[in-house]
C-alpha cells in the first residue's frame, strides 16, 4: 500500500502549492465551480464548495439526490442539520487531507470566516490565504445556459433569470451585512458585490478556463505560494 501512494505521488503532475487556503468570491454564473474543479486538476489542493453542499442538502430534504462538488473529497452523510454546519464539516474533512483548501465564498461567506479563525486557532497567524475575485460580464447567459445543459426543457428567459438571480443575492448581501457584525473589520466581511471595496489578491475577469488559471498559477507564485520551478508541471 504504502509502495502504491508513493508510486501516485511521483506520477502526480498537480502543482504543489505551500498556503492554507485559496478563496474565490464570485456571484452567480461567474463560474466559481468550473474554476474550482480546474483548480483540482492543476494544483495539489482539496476543493470544497459550500453553494453546493447547501444546494444538495435542500435538495436531499425534498427527497431528490444531491451531488457535492470536490471529488477528492468525496461525499459525506447528509442529515437534517443546519446547511452552514454541514458546509463546515466538508470543510473540516478537506482539511485533514493536509492540502490547501479551495472555497467558495459567495453563500460560504461566514464559513470562509470560520476557516480563517479555525487556521488562526491552529497557530497559523496570519493564515496564508490567497483570495480571488470572479467576475463575468455575460453572467446571467452563462446561468442559462448551464441550467439548459442540465435541463433542455428550461424555459426561463435571460430577464427571467436575471430578476430570481438578483432577488437571492439581495438575500445573500443581507447575510454579509449580518457576517459584517460578527467580523467587524475583516476581509470576509466586506461586501463581495462591490469589487473594488474587495481586498482580493487577483481579480479574474471573462478570461478563457486555461488563461484563468494560467493567470491564478502566476499570482500565487509572486505571492510565494507556489514554487517557480514548479512551473514546469503547468
Amino acid at each position: 500500500m504504502e509502495k502504491e501512494r508513493e508510486s501516485l505521488k511521483e506520477n502526480d503532475t498537480r502543482i504543489p502549492v505551500n498556503c492554507d487556503a485559496i478563496i474565490i468570491v464570485g456571484l452567480s454564473g461567474s463560474g466559481k465551480s468550473t474554476l474550482m474543479r480546474r483548480l483540482e486538476q492543476v494544483l495539489d489542493v482539496t476543493a470544497v464548495s459550500t453553494s453546493s453542499v447547501i444546494r444538495s442538502h435542500e435538495k436531499k430534504r425534498k427527497g431528490e439526490k444531491g451531488h457535492i462538488l470536490g471529488e477528492r473529497t468525496g461525499l459525506l452523510p447528509v442529515d437534517d442539520i443546519a446547511p452552514d454546519r454541514l458546509s463546515r464539516m466538508y470543510i473540516q474533512k478537506a482539511k485533514s487531507s493536509g492540502q490547501p483548501i479551495v472555497l467558495d465564498a459567495k453563500r460560504g461567506a461566514l464559513e470562509a470566516a470560520w476557516l480563517t479563525q479555525e487556521l488562526g486557532r491552529e497557530g497559523k497567524e496570519p493564515p496564508k490565504i490567497f483570495t480571488i475575485f470572479l467576475d463575468y460580464a455575460n453572467r446571467f447567459e452563462r446561468v442559462v445556459e448551464r441550467e439548459k445543459e442540465k435541463n433542455p426543457n428550461f424555459a426561463k428567459t435571460v430577464d427571467e433569470v436575471k430578476i430570481d438571480t438578483l432577488e437571492r443575492e439581495a438575500a445573500d448581501f443581507t447575510r454579509w451585512q449580518e457576517i459584517d457584525k460578527l467580523y467587524p473589520g475583516d476581509f470576509y466581511g466586506v461586501n463581495p458585490y462591490n469589487p473594488k471595496a474587495f481586498k482580493h489578491d487577483l481579480f479574474v475577469e471573462n478570461e478563457e478556463l486555461d488563461e484563468s488559471i494560467e493567470k491564478i498559477i502566476e499570482g500565487l507564485t509572486t505571492k510565494g505560494f507556489i514554487d517557480p520551478s514548479q512551473d514546469s508541471k503547468k
